[in-house]
């Protein structure tokens, strides 16, 4: 379809499950761009290598790890903490790149332009707010499927969702290739 080939021809797309909608709500573009490139940018430093990925094995790293472990402890505690005040956005399959997202949802939006939100990271609460555009719709048995292209991100907010993009995808892949290779032995 044409409207995947404007998404993603151009652009590395990553497929995932997560909590997403389409919102007609008033906005301040220059807001909405400034709260995500921060959260973009919490998340790749969260997303750094953790003690797994580490080559060095020093004592000071072992207690950096512990320290790490604890903190994700704690997000994950305050996430499921916030999430529980705040609406539940409905959970879908999404293809997503710096460009643009497919998604399905239950009925087709009433305007062409809104907020793509997203909770990019379960282990965070915020929701990552994209102005964006609908280029196509095309309904389905299950519900519409909709493709949403962002809308005027500057330079700094486009490269860091390429970077959050790509992080997921390398993450993909990884999980992909551990599982083959618990799954080898198994088929000798």
């Amino acid at each position: 379809m044409d409207a995947d080939a404007a998404l993603f021809g151009d652009a590395l797309g990553c497929d995932e499950r997560l909590p997403i909608a389409f919102s007609v709500d008033p906005f301040d573009t220059g807001a909405a761009a400034a709260q995500a490139l921060g959260l973009l940018r919490a998340l790749a430093l969260i997303d750094e290598p953790r003690d797994g990925e580490r080559e060095e094995c020093d004592p000071q790293t072992a207690e950096l790890a512990r320290i790490e472990a604890k903190v994700d402890l704690l997000l994950n505690l305050f996430g499921a903490m916030l999430r529980e005040r705040q609406p539940v956005l409905p959970s879908t399959a999404v293809r997503w790149s710096r460009i643009g997202a497919r998604f399905l949802t239950a009925a087709a939006p009433p305007s062409t332009s809104g907020l793509l939100r997203i909770l990019p990271d379960a282990r965070l609460p915020q929701v990552l707010e994209l102005p964006a555009r609908l280029i196509a719709t095309r309904t389905e048995a299950e519900g519409v499927t909709v493709w949403a292209r962002f809308d005027a991100l500057d330079t700094a907010l486009e490269a860091a969702l390429e970077r959050h993009v790509f992080s997921r995808h390398r993450r993909q892949i990884a999980l992909a290739r551990r599982a083959a290779a618990a799954q080898a032995p198994l088929a000798r």
